[in-house]
């Protein structure tokens, strides 16, 4: 009980992080803008490029809802434990926007291999990409709220989402209008827009997170005055201040040896200050950007 009693704090905060909720929130705005462009002019577009009828697009509807369902079942799961969160989504954004780029080069004088070649590739990505950003989102805004303003941070997904969907439709409608790539060129800027925001809402949270806890977003080197071994390595010499947890196996027991290997340099030894100045610079420890990057999502 006391372990799930301080997993549930570590995940749910005490103060919700307003400023993560609205990046994330503008993110979902620009992500679901994008993704109505599918919506409005997909059959469209099909009709012009192909020459298909309604029956061919409800096929390929049934294709990408079957691709999405397998996506969802077999391997959402996995992606999202060895990502995260907002590294789904931020993937899924990107994916996106190589769908919507790769809809606005389908063009109808080339030759039709081609054509089903580049369009089924696009729907793949945009399939895999909404499935990523759709999964990802809700549930890291759960992890930015503190119980009391729960309803209020759920509430504002579920306004930015409508947003988009809302204001989408008819400005692609008139783009299409326009020039027929038109809108997906605008939706593939969008979908990019939306993959820096979750990017930016991802690097906020590590850094709300490390305020939170008193940490540093860098290792802090040791203490000059007393050498330090690696069978006395201090519990807070093998942490990871960007995320304040505990560094786990080889990197750990590397660290205390880089650690008591640098008391050999100090003054004590016989040197100079110059001469070990220099030397332990050689084994100052910092975090990799891996660990910066902690599975804190």
């Amino acid at each position: 009980p006391a372990l799930a009693r301080r997993a549930s704090s570590e995940q749910q905060p005490e103060a919700t992080r307003w400023r993560v909720v609205v990046v994330v929130g503008l993110g979902s705005f620009l992500s679901n803008t994008a993704s109505s462009c599918l919506m409005t002019c997909q059959a469209l577009w099909l009709k012009e490029v192909f020459g298909w009828t309604s029956l061919h697009f409800g096929f390929v509807m049934m294709a990408t809802s079957v691709l999405g369902l397998t996506l969802r079942t077999l391997a959402y799961d996995w992606l999202q434990r060895k990502l995260g969160l907002m590294r789904c989504a931020s993937f899924g954004a990107l994916l996106s926007t190589a769908a919507y780029a790769g809809y606005s080069l389908v063009r109808r004088p080339a030759g039709f291999e081609w054509r089903f070649a580049l369009f089924a590739a696009s729907a793949a990505c945009g399939t895999t990409g909404m499935i990523l950003t759709s999964g990802s989102v809700a549930p890291f805004l759960s992890r930015l709220s503190s119980k009391e303003a729960m309803g209020r941070v759920m509430a504002v997904a579920s306004v930015t989402a409508s947003a988009g969907r809302v204001i989408g439709p008819p400005l692609y409608g008139r783009l299409y209008v326009i020039e027929q790539p038109l809108p997906y060129r605008v939706a593939a800027a969008f979908a990019a827009a939306a993959a820096v925001g979750y990017v930016v809402a991802q690097r906020l949270y590590v850094v709300a997170r490390c305020i939170a806890k008193g940490g540093r977003l860098h290792a802090a080197p040791p203490p000059r005055s007393a050498p330090t071994s690696a069978s006395t390595c201090a519990p807070r010499a093998c942490r990871c201040h960007c995320c304040s947890r505990r560094c786990a196996g080889r990197a750990s027991r590397r660290r205390c040896v880089r650690r008591s290997s640098r008391s050999r340099f100090l003054p004590e030894a016989g040197r100079s200050a110059r001469t070990a100045t220099r030397l332990s610079a050689r084994f100052r420890p910092t975090c990799s950007p891996l660990s910066r990057w902690c599975s804190t999502f």
